[in-house]
């Protein structure tokens, strides 16, 4: 079987937060990547769990998603190639928050998190770039859950005018 070479420094700097790395810092963190295959189904991690990877998807989809006090998924986001995920728990040291499902078989580029200990403490700016990559995804959740709130808070308006006989156009979404 052939081994396929991947440019991990190219892959990289595709990836909000390690884009502004140096060349030397990038060639630090590729240097202990590795990569992982999964099929449709698997788990990468689930909640509870060890917070002892980040994760970038090559090709695929991983959805993220936590249980619910009924036992049901609730779906917090769907991921795609270049995307990165697990950067809370790897950071934080405390165990996973949500679960990682496979949609579709994927192929992840894996940073291990003790080897990416020992290299940040030669260089905390490492450390930094993980911490833009978090709080470019938290504010991307927090615009998308915005955006969902704004879109409940409108049809609840819609069904109450609708119940007392007003009129109530909804915006959007017409075709």
């Amino acid at each position: 079987m052939k081994k396929e070479k991947l440019d991990y420094i190219s892959i990289l700097k595709g990836i909000p937060g390690f884009d502004v790395l140096e060349p030397e810092q990038l060639k630090k963190i590729a240097a202990i990547m590795n990569i992982q295959e999964y099929h449709y189904g698997d788990f990468v991690f689930k909640e509870s769990d060890v917070s002892d990877a980040f994760y970038v998807i090559l090709h695929g989809k991983v959805k993220i998603c936590v249980t619910s006090k009924e036992n049901a998924d609730m779906n917090l986001s769907i991921l795609g190639p270049m995307d990165s995920f697990g950067e809370i728990g790897f950071i934080s040291g405390k165990p996973r928050i949500a679960s990682a499902r496979v949609e579709r078989d994927s192929k992840l580029l894996v940073i291990k998190k003790y080897v990416f200990d020992m290299i940040t403490e030669d260089d905390p700016s490492l450390t930094r770039c993980l911490i833009n990559t978090m709080a470019q995804r938290v504010r991307a959740d927090t615009e998308r859950s915005v955006a969902k709130l704004s879109r409940v808070q409108e049809l609840e308006k819609f069904w109450a005018e609708k119940e007392t006989g007003k009129s109530h156009v909804l915006k959007g979404r017409s075709k």
